[in-house]
């Protein structure tokens, strides 16, 4: 069995649909992380060129200079902005690139490059438009998480299955693989913590089919920076704020979407049965 997958499916066919596989890889003050983490991302997968792309959230240590020595696209945000910040300005630069996917990743060790593969299988066969990694399947215990964010993660599961109508086993977790389709439709809009919750929302308003895919679980000592400039409960407790009115926000729009997407009885159609039974 690989990563709780019963039978390995068969390698899918590039069709020439992009260019290259996009790796975005949001990064503040990074640079010691990025020197282990860069070198293990293949150049190909399924015969398709890799382009990593880090985007330096105003890191002031090494951070750009590593990615420039690995061969990465460098993209800079002047200040530090917030992770949805870097993704975005990230995603700006890879569609520059005509992607066949994308992939979102870590920039502090908690994603294996060698789970990039399993991921990326689903969307390149055109089994789901994003697929998103999950460090809770099968086994949906805490395992090795810490003990804030397995509770946390618990709550924002119930929260997405009472609004979206189906479970999530780790609705948080970053790593990710987009299909073109699903970059052209999903619209992220905060500029922190935001961003996981807002893509799961913005395909089921749009009607895109997610798989979540087994990846592998690693919480590297000191690698979460949430909320940590407000000190360690002061920022878990912005964080969870974030999640909470993120999920609120997103749920006024999808209920906007189901509204707007189910036929009404007009003016129309009521004065053809009116006229009917005349």
């Amino acid at each position: 069995m690989e990563h709780g997958i019963a039978a390995r499916p068969s390698v899918p066919r590039w069709e020439g649909g992009g260019r290259v596989i996009a790796v975005v890889v949001p990064a503040f003050n990074e640079a010691d992380r990025l020197r282990t983490l860069l070198p293990r991302i293949p150049a190909r997968l399924f015969g398709v060129p890799v382009q990593v792309i880090v985007v330096s959230d105003g890191s002031a240590d090494g951070t750009e200079a590593v990615a420039l020595d690995h061969g990465a696209v460098l993209v800079r945000l002047p200040k530090h902005r917030g992770k949805g910040a870097a993704l975005r300005a990230g995603f700006a630069r890879a569609m520059e690139l005509d992607p066949a996917q994308l992939v979102t990743m870590d920039g502090d060790g908690q994603h294996d490059p060698a789970d990039l593969e399993h991921l990326i299988r689903p969307v390149m066969a055109g089994e789901c438009a994003l697929a998103t990694g999950s460090r809770f399947v099968p086994d949906s215990s805490r395992g090795p998480a810490p003990l804030n964010r397995y509770l946390v993660r618990k709550v924002l599961i119930a929260a997405l299955r009472a609004t979206l109508g189906r479970t999530y086993t780790d609705p948080c977790c970053g790593y990710r693989c987009f299909s073109i389709q699903a970059l052209r439709a999903i619209r992220l809009r905060g500029d922190h913590y935001q961003s996981e919750l807002e893509a799961l929302f913005e395909a089921a308003i749009h009607g895109l089919s997610v798989a979540e895919v087994t990846v592998r679980a690693a919480y590297p000592a000191g690698c979460s920076k949430m909320g940590a400039r407000f000190g360690r409960l002061a920022g878990r407790a912005w964080v969870i704020g974030q999640y909470a009115s993120t999920i609120a926000r997103k749920t006024r729009e999808l209920r906007r979407a189901d509204a707007m997407a189910r036929p009404s009885a007009g003016p129309s159609a009521w004065g053809r049965t009116g006229r009917e039974n005349a």
